[in-house]
């Protein structure tokens, strides 16, 4: 969803591999509504985060492939638990994005202002998994 004010919410469900992950980014690239300074929240809290290093590392590489079509921007990853939060600060820390900020965030709230929602912003319901 890309909302007027600027921002871009996705909330992902399931289970997240690195195919989806490429034709997520892929299909990201390629939508004329993307453009640079677009702020985006990945909502993570349904999905069990069970990466291991190497497709993390995968992950990152898309990232930094199309980062110069996916222009500045800044990028919320938010998760419901420890372990996932670790995991995806590895994510933000492998990937090298130019002149983009990708940080990992436990509280919507705290996410949504970061990557410049308005105040009122509120995240979709179905998107409050248990996290680990």
């Amino acid at each position: 969803m890309i909302a007027d004010d600027g921002v871009m919410a996705i909330t992902w469900q399931g289970e997240v591999e690195i195919g989806l992950w490429r034709t997520f980014v892929s299909d990201l690239v390629d939508d004329p509504r993307i453009r640079p300074g677009l702020g985006r929240l990945h909502d993570f809290r349904a999905v069990k985060v069970d990466f291991n290093q190497d497709t993390v590392r995968q992950m990152a590489a898309v990232i930094d492939a199309n980062d110069d079509k996916l222009g500045r921007r800044r990028v919320a990853l938010l998760v419901g638990g420890d372990v996932d939060f670790g995991v995806m600060r590895m994510l933000a820390s492998m990937s090298d994005p130019q002149g983009s900020d990708m940080r990992v965030f436990r509280d919507g709230v705290a996410a949504l202002a970061w990557v410049g929602a308005p105040d009122d912003s509120v995240l979709p319901a179905d998107g409050g998994g248990e996290g680990r």
